[in-house]
């Protein structure tokens, strides 16, 4: 990425638009808007740089010592940030895929110093998967963790409430680098809310796990719900 001399000026009035009106009215209709906006939009993402004059990404910390990237939406709230004058132009996909090589960082804060809007881990994944999931790397598919039977219990009582979840499968995927995370496959109705689902099932997740939710109407969604035993059925 080149920094500022050369990059476009970065502009997202209707992306803060909608992060106030899905404030004010926190719906399905809200929440899609929202994150269609994300999809296409442009972010100025601060940068420093290495000894050897590399460039960096720069984290942020919350009050609870958790590491989050600072995304800003245009030149005023980038302004805000203390100690940054250099940025790179980044898509909310470049960030998914930092957070994919980075464990620690625990999600995205949009405008910190303005709107702080933050994402978590799980509904970035979500939003925008890392490119090296979906450039067709091998990953393996196997049997959750036992430690996973809290998240399941939860969730099956929370799926049921949902009429239109047919069906859920949860599973392990095992990256090349032998990296794990969950990935929770649901068969839903076209338009179910899946980020509510990311959001409830968050706060039954194992520490530092990382956590993907698919629809079963993709190649691994098919994949999974073809092997596996679904532990929710309605």
């Amino acid at each position: 990425k080149t920094m500022m001399t050369d990059e476009p000026i970065v502009q997202n009035p209707q992306l803060i638009h909608l992060i106030q009106l899905l404030r004010a009215d926190q719906n399905d209709e809200t929440q899609a808007a929202f994150y269609a906006a994300l999809k296409t939009a442009k972010f100025m993402l601060p940068v420093g740089a290495t000894r050897d004059g590399d460039p960096t990404i720069v984290m942020i910390t919350d009050d609870q010592g958790q590491d989050f990237l600072p995304i800003f939406t245009d030149q005023a709230n980038f302004g805000k940030s203390p100690d940054h004058d250099q940025y790179a132009v980044a898509t909310i996909n470049d960030c998914a895929n930092f957070l994919y090589e980075d464990h620690d960082i625990q999600g995205v804060a949009i405008n910190p110093y303005g709107e702080n809007m933050l994402l978590s881990r799980a509904n970035l994944f979500y939003v925008a998967k890392p490119d090296s999931a979906k450039n067709g790397e091998a990953v393996r598919i196997g049997e959750p963790p036992r430690e996973t039977a809290t998240l399941v219990k939860h969730l099956r009582d929370y799926l049921a409430k949902l009429r239109t979840v047919h069906a859920a499968y949860l599973t392990t995927m095992i990256r090349a680098d032998d990296t794990q995370s969950l990935l929770l496959v649901v068969d839903a109705d076209k338009g179910t809310d899946l980020h509510a689902i990311v959001a409830f099932a968050e706060a039954y997740l194992p520490e530092t796990t990382q956590f993907h939710v698919s629809p079963n109407d993709n190649e691994l969604g098919r994949y999974v719900s073809g092997e596996f035993a679904p532990f929710y059925q309605r």
